[in-house]
Parts: C-alpha cells; sequence; structure tokens
C-alpha cells in the first residue's frame, strides 16, 4: 500500500511560490560568473589598448628613422 502524502494547503502555497520564483524572470548580471567575465573583458581590452599605444609609438618612431635624410657615420 502507499503511504497517502500530506498535501497541505500551506504546503502547496509554498511549492507554488518557489515554483513562481524559479520561473520569474532573472537578470543576466544576477549570475554568479557575471562579474568575474567582466573584469576579464576589461582586462582584455586594457591590454589591447596598451598594445595598440606601443604599436604605434614604434610605428611612428620607424617612419621618423625613414623619414631622416642619409645619415653617414664614418664619414
Amino acid at each position: 500500500m502507499r503511504k497517502k502524502e500530506n498535501h497541505s494547503p500551506k504546503r502547496a502555497r509554498g511549492d507554488f511560490s518557489i515554483y513562481m520564483r524559479a520561473l520569474s524572470p532573472t537578470s543576466a548580471f544576477d549570475h554568479p560568473n557575471v562579474e568575474a567575465w567582466h573584469a576579464a573583458g576589461r582586462a582584455t581590452l586594457l591590454v589591447a589598448l596598451g598594445v595598440l599605444a606601443l604599436q604605434y609609438y614604434f610605428l611612428h618612431v620607424y617612419v621618423e628613422i625613414l623619414s631622416l635624410p642619409v645619415v653617414t657615420v664614418f664619414t
């Protein structure tokens, strides 16, 4: 024989509220990993900005060196 389950109205109301809370829309920013990924994205952008700044600097210096008139060292 099966044991009769206890379905009190209070228990059913609590189950229903838990069920509705699980179905309620949540923001993507509520996920625990969002903050870590946000920091990783910010760090990646900062590194890319640093690389681009160095690339611009070295390209600028290279163009300046190429635009110099002929430099003779041993004359």
